[in-house]
This record gives structure tokens, C-alpha cells and sequence, in this order.
């Protein structure tokens, strides 16, 4: 895999864990996503993370190149151990401030997505959340829009299954952080994060270290 891809998926991490760890779920939220708009969409994604509901984070997903829908899988999964994570040490270390609290959503936010600066052009949308600095990218479907997440090996066979791989990493090392915040691993705050990032930092290097795909040698005649 090339680091180029692990760079890239590493910004974006920034982008999921900020979904996963915020939330703007107003008091008697509806299960049903609401698509009709590019707002609406972000705003049911972040109610559908709340909700731990898989089936509705991967509606509202799509990644180009992905027609068995693997990678949106994959996505959705990450973005829920995300939010796993974030709940288990907001329970554990009520209070604390950092890497877990960084770019929460609560509620009362509702109303910065709904002032947030939106350009739409055609069937694509980007969203820009001024107080993260991050620009949500989303695409128009024929059934709503949805959050658009990062393309970044094309189609290339390998590489999908690269990517599927450092996705699926990246989601079980959060969760087993999770668990082990719940269980009282950690003495403090800074303790688990130190964790977190060392276990993140992990699943990176190990993807960056992975070979890339070569082709299999001319045989001369």
C-alpha cells in the first residue's frame, strides 16, 4: 500500500471520529433519515451515530468504485467504533478534556449545520463547518444524498483490498480501546489517549510498511 493512501486515510480519520464522537440529536429525533438535502443528510448521519444504527450510517455513505458496497461497510463500522470509543471515555472520565471531547456536537449545535456555508453544483454538495475547519463533500442519489468518503485508490483491485484491511484495523483497534477504557485499563484521561494513539498510530505504520502490489515477472522465450 503506499503511504500516500495511508496519509490520506489518516486526514479523514480527523473527519469520521469528529461524526462519530459529535451528534446533533435533538430530543425526539425520528429513527427515519431524512435525505431530501444535503443538510438534512449530515444531520441524520450524526442521529443515525447516536443511535448505534449500522443500517442507516450506511445509506447515508457512498464511496465511488464500490459496488458491493464493502467499503461503505467498512466505513460505517469505523465511524461506529468511534463512537464507541468517545462513549466509553466520556463514562469513564467524566469532564476530561481532549483528544475524546475535541469537536463534539452537542444538541443545541443543531443550528450551526443548518448556518453552515453550502454550494451545491449540479449533484454535488460541499458542506463547510466552519467552527471544525472541515468541508463535508456529498453527492445526490436518485432515493437523497449522501456523505461522500474518500476515493483514494481508484480501481484497483489490491489497493480496495488494502484499504478494506487499514479500514477494518483501524475499527477493531478503537473498539479493543473502548473495551479496555470500560474495564479500568487506564489510571486518567491522558493515559487513554496515549493508548489510542499508540494503537492507531500502529495499524498505520503496519499499512505503510505493507508492500505494494507488483506484477508478476515477463517470461522470455
Amino acid at each position: 500500500m503506499c503511504s500516500n493512501l495511508v496519509r490520506r486515510c489518516a486526514a479523514w480519520m480527523a473527519c469520521l471520529i469528529c461524526i462519530a464522537v459529535g451528534g446533533v440529536l435533538p430530543a425526539q429525533q425520528p429513527a427515519e433519515s431524512d435525505a431530501s438535502s444535503p443538510k438534512a443528510a449530515v444531520k441524520s448521519l450524526y442521529a443515525a451515530v447516536i443511535r448505534g444504527d449500522a443500517r442507516a450510517v450506511r445509506q447515508l455513505l457512498i464511496v465511488e468504485n464500490d459496488p458491493d458496497k464493502q467499503l461503505v461497510g467498512a466505513y460505517a463500522e469505523l465511524i461506529l467504533s468511534g463512537k464507541k470509543l468517545s462513549d466509553a471515555a466520556k463514562q469513564k472520565f467524566p469532564g476530561a478534556v481532549g483528544a475524546f471531547t475535541q469537536g463534539t456536537v452537542s444538541p443545541e449545535d443543531a443550528a450551526r449545520v443548518d448556518a453552515a456555508p453550502l454550494t451545491v453544483e449540479g449533484d454535488t454538495a460541499t458542506l463547510r463547518l466552519e467552527d471544525r475547519d472541515q468541508t463535508l463533500k456529498l453527492q445526490r442519489q436518485p432515493d437523497g444524498w449522501r456523505l461522500v468518503m474518500p476515493d483514494m485508490v481508484g480501481d484497483d483491485p489490491q489497493h480496495r483490498i488494502d484499504r478494506l484491511a487499514l479500514l477494518k484495523g483501524l475499527s477493531e483497534a478503537m473498539t479493543l480501546c473502548a473495551e479496555e477504557i470500560s474495564g479500568g485499563k487506564f489510571a486518567t484521561a491522558h493515559d487513554a489517549e496515549n493508548a489510542v494513539r499508540d494503537r492507531l498510530g500502529a495499524v498505520l505504520d503496519k499499512a505503510m510498511k505493507s508492500p505494494p502490489p507488483t506484477s508478476k515477472p515477463t517470461t522470455r522465450h
